[in-house]
């Protein structure tokens, strides 16, 4: 048993997170691969603190290439801009930007989007509360390949050694995938039914056409906000909506769902875990005030 007495506490600086969905990532991994009493990882900070005992061997450089393919990079020292960081091999490199690239690039990207819109395909990508229902199947096949892929395939790869242990035995390729179809599909009655719950409870809120039009706006707020975090706009990484972390570690706790069906459970609970595009669909929800969607 560990003397707390002697632990110490480690701080290191990290450069690539970008949502809380990176702190549950950053904090799972650690305790996988490390002996540590106690992990906590703040975006805001972007530093994660790792409580262990003082003979443990663990250093930004060692971090670093715990986490290389996931694109993290720890430092004892802050990252700052316009310096170059030579720590060791796994650092990254901060290069000085050039604002007429900036703007350049910006340019760019408005001409771009203004071409599209003009020719109609933003409504393919675009979401309100009057959007159909296709239309939300393709911004979710985005958000799949956005940072929630990055969690929930993180959950899905903890937990297929326990899937294979509980659907491996059988010869039959369909049954050894029962717990992948298991997971997708408590995601998308999990989704449905706390989405239509969020729908139902927002009917209340609609006491007037001005509260209607203040939720609406501020929805519309919302989704900038969480899009500007989603490019990495540190100004807005403090601006956070989320559970309490004890909630979302214990539903990406792979560990807490070992029965035979937990797949499905599991699925379902990824509604809670952090995720901008997920936090969206839940406001454009609440705002519609129905749990059916709006024609």
């Amino acid at each position: 048993m560990k003397d707390n007495q002697s632990l110490i506490q480690s701080t290191y600086y990290i450069h690539g997170m970008h949502c809380a969905s990176c702190e549950i990532l950053i904090e799972k991994k650690i305790i996988k691969e490390l002996t540590v009493n106690m992990v906590d990882a703040n975006l805001s900070k972007n530093v994660v603190i790792v409580e262990h005992q003082p003979d443990d061997q663990i250093s930004a450089k060692y971090l670093s290439k715990i986490f290389e393919a996931d694109h993290y990079r720890f430092s004892d020292t802050p990252f700052h801009k316009n310096t170059r960081i030579a720590t060791d091999s796994y650092c990254a490199v901060s290069k000085p930007s050039n604002p007429l690239s900036a703007l350049f690039t910006a340019g760019l990207i408005i001409i771009g989007f203004l071409l599209l819109n003009k020719s109609g395909l933003t409504s393919l990508v675009s979401v309100n509360t009057t959007s159909t229902l296709p239309i939300f199947l393709v911004f979710g096949l985005l958000a799949g390949f956005s940072s929630c892929a990055a969690l929930v395939g993180g959950i899905i790869l903890s937990v297929s050694r326990q899937w294979v242990g509980n659907y491996g035995n059988s010869d039959s390729t369909l049954q050894k995938l029962q717990p992948h179809f298991l997971f997708n599909g408590g995601r998308v009655l999990g989704y449905a039914f706390f989405g239509a719950l969020l729908g139902y409870v927002g009917n209340f809120f609609r006491l007037s056409p001005l509260f209607t039009a203040t939720l609406v706006i501020a929805v519309s707020g919302l989704m900038i906000m969480l899009g500007l975090q989603m490019l990495g706009v540190k100004a807005l990484a403090s601006f956070q909506i989320r559970l309490p972390k004890s909630l979302t570690g214990h539903i990406a706790d792979e560990s807490n769902f070992q029965s035979r069906f937990a797949p499905a459970l599991m699925g379902a609970l990824t509604f809670f875990l952090p995720c901008g595009f997920t936090i969206t669909a839940q406001a454009l929800a609440l705002a519609s005030g129905s749990p059916a969607p709006v024609p």
